[in-house]
């Protein structure tokens, strides 16, 4: 039987290594913030910007938390507190709208729950995907 490989729709923004090191690499990066906003000891991230090849060897736990700053920085530089403020609006609302439509389809209702829920548990691949994809419908 032939094995078949089905790309995840968030491979596009990388592993989180990768976007823990773009956060280390990059220059604008200012290790004394990202210190006290991460509890990562300054030293240590002046380390893994020295050899970027470290963060190989960091804990999970330091990985994640440095690709979710990757992550908000990316939303910060990229769409104002209003435009976030307007997606998650429309996500809601669209949500509301397939419960009301399916309030008699229990079976329905549970998928729509699970769905919401798969959806706004990585709100900035979300938000990044729709302001690429529907720019006009939730920027206006």
């Amino acid at each position: 039987m032939k094995k078949v490989y089905l790309k995840n729709w968030q491979d596009k923004r990388g592993t989180e290594t990768a976007r823990a090191k773009a956060l280390i690499a990059d220059k604008n990066t200012n290790l004394t913030e990202l210190s006290k906003k991460t509890n990562i000891p300054y030293q240590s991230l002046v380390n893994y910007r020295a050899d970027i090849s470290k963060l190989d060897k960091a804990s999970w736990q330091r990985i994640n938390v440095l690709s979710q700053v990757y992550d908000i920085f990316e939303i910060s530089n990229n769409m104002t507190q209003d435009d976030v403020w307007k997606i998650q609006g429309e996500i809601h609302d669209m949500f509301n709208e397939w419960r009301q439509l399916y309030k008699n389809d229990t079976r329905r209702l549970v998928m729509i729950k699970d769905m919401e829920k798969i959806i706004t548990s990585d709100p900035v691949a979300v938000y990044t995907k729709l302001r690429r994809n529907y720019p006009m419908r939730f920027l206006n």
